[in-house]
C-alpha cells in the first residue's frame, strides 16, 4: 500500500481546466467508484474541503484529482487499487514547496 503521494499543485486549476470536459460524478462515493459519471464542461473547479483528494466541479459534482489530471493529459485512469489509494490518503500537513537556489 502506498503512504503518501506528491503531486506539483499547479498555480492555478481553472486555467488548466475550465472549458475542457470531466467525468464528474454526483456524490463521493460515486467518484470512489466511478459510477454514474457525466460528462461535464468545466465552469467552475476547486478543491472540495470535506474530500481534500477531490476536485468539486460546477459547484455540484466530484472528481479525483488523479482521474481529473489523468484527462486533462490524455493518460489512461490509473487502476482502482492505485485510485482507491490516493482517495484514502489524508493531509496530516502542508509544506510550501521551496524555490531552487540560483548559483
Amino acid at each position: 500500500m502506498m503512504k503518501w503521494f506528491k503531486l506539483r499543485k499547479p498555480q492555478d486549476p481553472a486555467k488548466q481546466f475550465v472549458g475542457r470536459t470531466l467525468t464528474a460524478y454526483p456524490t463521493a462515493t460515486d467518484a470512489r467508484y466511478r459510477t454514474n459519471g457525466e460528462r461535464l464542461v468545466v465552469e467552475h473547479i476547486a478543491g472540495n474541503l470535506r474530500h481534500q483528494t477531490m476536485f468539486q466541479i460546477n459547484h455540484s459534482h466530484l472528481v479525483s484529482m488523479l482521474d481529473a489530471y489523468c484527462e486533462l493529459n490524455r493518460e489512461p485512469l490509473p487502476s482502482d487499487e492505485l485510485h482507491r489509494d490516493f482517495l484514502s490518503t489524508v493531509s496530516e500537513a502542508v509544506v510550501p514547496e521551496r524555490k531552487a537556489k540560483h548559483a
